[in-house]
């Protein structure tokens, strides 16, 4: 679910702001898949065993903190 979650008109999507929201899609949905591959697993293995290290990724803190910042 990387991508635009609303259903609008072309009139209505040129003054909706959603360039944050689909990046943050995009961040969470790349942290999953990063993770998924770490540790082997599936989604929901991922939120079931390992949902505070996604949670660390994309709220940008623990040992992931300053990560995402381009260098």
């Amino acid at each position: 679910m990387a991508g635009r979650c609303l259903s609008a008109t072309r009139i209505a999507h040129s003054c909706l702001r959603l360039q944050n929201t689909g990046g943050q899609n995009g961040v969470a949905v790349g942290a999953a898949a990063f993770l998924c591959r770490k540790h082997g697993t599936t989604p929901r293995g991922l939120y079931e065993k390992h949902l505070p290290e996604l949670q660390d990724i994309v709220f940008d803190r623990g040992p992931y903190q300053g990560a995402l910042k381009p260098r």
